[in-house]
């Protein structure tokens, strides 16, 4: 029974491709490829992030301004890599006129601006004042950063009226 229930599976996925048949409409489509390049993000974020962090306390800086150093750069690596992730994958936008680039990201480093500040002071919060690790703190701060991110992307950055 498991082996026709695997093959029966894998079968299905062949026929119209595994993200069409998981989520069956664009919405969810989109939802699950932003997932999926939110994960690479993260980790971009993350192991910038770490390097930095991990490097930083190696060079004697202290830990609590180890982290404050490390995520400005991690931030910005994490962002570049999201808005052209998010542009050509998630919402399939090709036009690359430069009015367009130009609204698009400027609406998008300000979302991440502003998910980034709050971020970063939940960082404050939970690693000076909450004692939290560095690594903990941040997966939590993320959390915040994942869904207002999506929600920004789908409905004002992306969105195809801003754009007509």
């Amino acid at each position: 029974m498991l082996k026709y229930q695997a093959a029966s599976f894998s079968g299905k996925i062949g026929r119209k491709g595994f993200l069409m048949r998981f989520s069956g409409k664009k919405e969810g489509r989109e939802a699950l490829l932003y997932i999926v390049t939110g994960v690479f993000t993260t980790l971009v974020n993350f192991f910038v992030f770490s390097l930095l962090d991990f490097g930083l306390a190696r060079l004697g800086v202290a830990g609590r301004l180890a982290y404050k150093f490390a995520y400005a750069p991690a931030f910005l690596a994490a962002v570049l890599f999201a808005y052209w992730s998010n542009k050509l994958y998630v919402f399939q936008n090709k036009d690359m006129s430069l009015p367009r680039l130009l609204r698009e990201f400027s609406a998008f480093l300000a979302a991440r601006l502003f998910s980034g500040a709050v971020c970063f002071l939940l960082m404050i919060l939970l690693v000076d004042i909450m004692e939290l690790g560095h690594s903990l703190a941040w997966a939590l701060s993320s959390v915040f950063n994942l869904g207002f991110n999506y929600l920004a992307s789908k409905f004002w950055i992306f969105r195809e009226k801003m754009h007509e």
